[in-house]
């Protein structure tokens, strides 16, 4: 058997979840920590700005289909960015996953209790693994967006699992996916296509299942081939069999504790710790900080007033916030125009460089090194790992309390409390899918 026959082999397996208590309990934290991004995403602007164009219907981009539902629901959980990552693979599986998984259940009337966390598992397999072979935390900065690469692979192994495809035209799923898969979406401006490009990736993700469900074929040795050499990427099939019966995924997966760039974390931790232990913002004369030259580049830029993607990816503003206003680091659309005076005085003392010593933990790490000179306290931290990560484990009451920060702004507590609780139940009770699903959307506009 080729990789792809039998990585269809183990989707058609749909091992019994309840085998692992520590993978349900990941899958239901992630499960909900996916919802609280979805509904947090479809509450900023340019999720709006996509429940507008869904209900264009026909006319629209997106239609009304069970396709189109997915494209739709995936766009505005990812563009959240409070979604969950896996930093190896550089991918961030939950957001296409779980809202894939709980709309096709739905859709499919599958009440089976194993078949829903089945599904999520093999998805976040499917999507993780190819990711981390395919070295996605590196070819990020090559320009090849993990995430949108595998998107159509990890979705088709969740429709095709849902679906109950046997081994073979699971198979062939994985393959219509493979060849659907594309790089980036450019650089764009204005009013950014990125999540509904994201969305329709997830989207050929279906339609591959669906194909294969009808008999369509695809070449099953597309990874046992020079796979997309045209992109430099390189896929040894063994290790990626390997790492799947190694461990599920979804065991690997972090969660971000807050709304930003996963790779401007490890700073801000350190300077959130610093801050617990006694060190004054108000006092700080200057902030330097190391990172891997990997991705130097991403962070280290300053803020355009009211462009939210400048805000979340500047390592030096997310430091600002956490210093100086931290409540505002839940907040999804946070991106003050013009840029308040003492956040800019701030700035101004921020430094970012590269370091070469901190690859030695790169990928599985994306750790930073902080040094604060203050009037009094400062110092310097290299941190690795960040509350949220497998290295320091996340729990039910830290998703609880993210769940709340996240969608208070937004929601109130008695609605909150309803979805969370909706959340964390649904992959015991797999009917109650559509009944989720209808929490969901009636938050889009309350």
């Amino acid at each position: 058997m080729n990789t792809l026959e039998q990585l269809g082999a183990r989707i058609a397996a749909r091992p019994t979840p309840e085998t692992s208590g520590a993978e349900h309990e990941l899958a239901r934290l992630h499960t909900a920590d996916t919802v609280a991004a979805w509904v947090a995403g479809a509450r900023t602007h340019e999720g709006q700005e996509l429940l507008s164009a869904a209900a264009m219907g026909d006319a629209g981009p997106m239609g009304e289909g069970l396709m189109s539902r997915v494209m739709l629901v995936c766009a505005l959980t990812r563009l959240s960015e409070i979604d969950d990552i896996h930093l190896a693979a550089g991918t961030t599986p939950g957001s296409l996953i779980v809202p894939a998984a709980l709309t096709l259940s739905a859709a499919l009337g599958n009440a089976n209790r194993g078949a829903l966390e089945a599904a999520i598992l093999s998805g976040y397999d499917a999507m993780v693994r190819l990711g981390e072979e395919m070295g996605g935390a590196s070819i990020l900065y090559r320009g090849i967006w993990p995430t949108y690469f595998n998107a159509p692979f990890g979705v088709a192994a969740v429709a095709a699992s849902l679906m109950g495809l046997d081994a073979s035209r699971c198979a062939h799923a994985l393959g219509l996916a493979l060849v659907t898969a594309s790089p980036n979406v450019g650089q764009q401006g204005g009013k950014m296509a990125r999540w509904l490009l994201l969305g329709a990736a997830a989207k050929n993700g279906v339609m591959a299942a669906m194909a294969a469900r009808q008999g369509f074929t695809a070449d099953l040795a597309l990874l046992d081939k020079p796979f997309h050499s045209v992109y430099g990427i390189k896929i040894e099939g063994d290790r990626l069999l390997g790492g799947m019966a190694k461990s599920r995924a979804i065991l690997e997966v972090g969660f971000k504790p807050w709304c930003a760039a996963r790779q401007t974390m490890a700073a801000v931790q350190g300077l959130r710790e610093m801050m617990k232990e006694g060190l004054d913002p108000r006092k700080i004369e200057s902030i330097k900080v190391a990172v891997p030259p990997a991705y130097l580049a991403m962070v280290n830029h300053g803020v355009v007033p009211g462009d939210r993607s400048s805000h979340m990816t500047s390592l030096p503003y997310q430091l600002v916030l956490a210093a100086m206003a931290p409540e505002k680091m839940v907040l999804l659309d946070y991106a003050p125009s013009p840029t308040p005076p003492e956040h800019a005085s701030l700035l101004s003392r921020i430094t970012v460089e590269a370091d070469e010593s901190l690859m030695s933990h790169f990928p599985r790490s994306w750790p930073a090194r902080i040094m604060i000179k203050a009037k009094a306290g400062g110092g310097e931290r290299l941190i690795t790992d960040i509350p949220g990560d497998p290295a320091r484990s996340f729990d039910e009451a830290q998703l609880r309390t993210k769940f709340f920060a996240v969608l208070e702004p937004c929601q109130d507590k008695a609605s909150i409390e309803s979805l969370c609780v909706a959340a964390l139940g649904v992959l015991d009770a797999p009917e109650s899918a559509t009944k989720l699903l209808k929490q969901i959307e009636n938050s889009y506009h309350h």
